[in-house]
């Protein structure tokens, strides 16, 4: 299989308006992103808190392993989710993840603000 024709998956930590941090999966990040800035296609927790930046993203190559890198940092302190914002790294997780396997990509420019 050609690798263009290979899904990308995404990991990304969301900033809201209320300072929290949302993390998401998605195959396409300024589609997500759009959805979340805006008053209709957001989710459930966005709705609330609304979401102004998308602060960073990692990309693999299966739904499974973004889903868990999600759920890892997921549970990290709000520290360490950070920390992964400030150095655009999976180093918090590095005992528990194989974070080799995911790449940082720099999210889409646009915001809700």
């Amino acid at each position: 299989m050609a690798e263009s024709s290979i899904r990308q998956y995404y990991t990304y930590l969301l900033r809201c308006k209320d300072g929290s941090i949302y993390t998401g999966i998605t195959t396409d990040l300024a589609r997500r992103a759009a959805e979340h800035f805006s008053d209709r296609t957001h989710s459930r927790y966005t709705h609330t808190h609304r979401a102004i930046k998308m602060e960073a993203a990692f990309c693999s190559d299966s739904r499974s392993d973004a889903a868990r890198l999600e759920y890892r940092i997921k549970r990290l302190p709000r520290s360490e989710k950070e920390r992964i914002i400030l150095t655009k790294s999976l180093d918090p997780l590095k005992n528990t993840t194989e974070i080799g396997k995911y790449r940082y990509t720099e999210p889409p420019e646009s915001s809700g603000l």
